[in-house]
């Protein structure tokens, strides 16, 4: 298992990766939904976010093979984690999370992060210490639960 920075040459590879991961969560998705996650997860799109100061992404191959993906926006809110079906379980999520907040941590940042979860991931990002914050939500057709870890800075 190996992690390492996304980048712009892995657009294709990343986009095929969330949709392909996602049909676990299908029923957290009406067609608009599934429709905006496939038209946002376009190699264009994800090349698009790789081009902002504000995002970093991780990929963790197995045996060369992209099998999950981790990025996130403001060294705070987690925008995507994938990992394929068959490579679930076996503590891919746990390594990007980690490596992530690493991330965080040495950029000065790491006191406080946020996710809009699947239905699916939720026991997921519990593992990681996030806790639901407020009632199940949608938005775009997409089902989601807020989710949150440590505290937020005050403004």
């Amino acid at each position: 298992m190996f992690i390492r920075p996304a980048n712009n040459a892995d657009a294709a590879i990343i986009s095929k990766l969330v949709v392909d991961s996602s049909v676990s969560a299908i029923g957290d998705f009406t067609d608009e939904g599934w429709e905006m996650l496939e038209r946002t997860n376009t190699i264009e799109a994800v090349q698009n976010r790789f081009n902002s100061e504000k995002y970093f992404a991780l990929i963790c191959e197995v045996g060369g093979l992209p099998v999950g993906y981790l990025a996130m926006i403001d060294y705070e809110k987690i925008d995507h984690m994938f990992v394929l079906a068959e490579y679930r379980e076996r503590g891919i999520a746990t390594k990007l999370w980690a490596e992530a907040h690493e991330i965080c941590s040495a950029s000065g940042y790491g006191r406080y992060y946020w996710v809009r979860s699947s239905t699916y991931a939720e026991p997921v990002y519990e593992s990681f210490g996030f806790r639901r914050s407020g009632e199940r939500q949608s938005s775009s057709g997409i089902s989601f639960q807020l989710m949150e870890k440590g505290v937020q800075h005050a403004s």
